[in-house]
């Protein structure tokens, strides 16, 4: 057992990892922390039990774990801790989320994004969302037209050209509040969406 082994075990894990203890904390400065920490709570495991099975789930339970004994320990945050209890979404169920959103945002843009939650998520009708959104039903009803229908295309299509177009479109979605999205569905509160102009 080396460090240069468990380098390579968790070496594509890192930068959700670094995303989730974002998630966790709210917070940069505390992010990196709970980040370092974990690695480190990580590597002491895997040098007394040897190879870890399931890597990320692993990584993100000690992450979860880690952050939970600082609120215990320092007993601050109680009204985020509390919130944290009542979750009962796992931490694999986060990860999931995160590359499905960030799988939808890298194919259609912001507003088709919004509406398209707030409907086939969230169950809002067109024109809860044309009201909650100050905009008018033929605008959602259309964005959420093209938003169905740009999926169904991605579903289908396999070519070179889909993959390269996929790839562009990931870099504009480094724009769009990924996170934001990805704590609306976990709470299963669409409020903030609600927030965010329909363009």
């Amino acid at each position: 057992m080396s460090s240069s082994r468990f380098e390579t075990l968790v070496q594509s894990h890192l930068p959700e990892l670094r995303k989730y203890c974002r998630y966790l904390s709210g917070s940069t400065w505390e992010s990196e922390d709970l980040y370092q920490e974990t690695l480190a709570k990580s590597f002491s495991y895997y040098l007394r039990k040897g190879d870890i099975k399931e890597v990320k789930p692993f990584l993100f339970r000690v992450a979860k774990n880690r952050w939970h004994d600082g609120y215990r320990r320092c007993e601050r945050g109680k009204h985020a801790w509390s919130a944290m209890e009542a979750d009962s979404v796992t931490d694999v169920s986060y990860s999931e989320i995160l590359g499905w959103i960030e799988w939808v945002a890298s194919r259609m843009p912001r507003s088709q994004i919004v509406v398209w939650l707030l409907a086939d998520y969230f169950g809002y009708t067109m024109k809860e969302i044309a009201v909650g959104l100050h905009t008018s039903m033929p605008a959602v009803r259309s964005m959420l037209y093209r938003a169905r229908l740009r999926l169904r295309e991605c579903h289908t299509a396999q070519s070179d050209a889909a993959h390269a177009e996929a790839k562009a479109a990931r870099k504009k979605a480094r724009s769009f509040p990924i996170e934001s999205w990805v704590s609306c569905v976990i709470q299963d509160n669409p409020e903030p969406l609600f927030r965010q102009t329909a363009d």
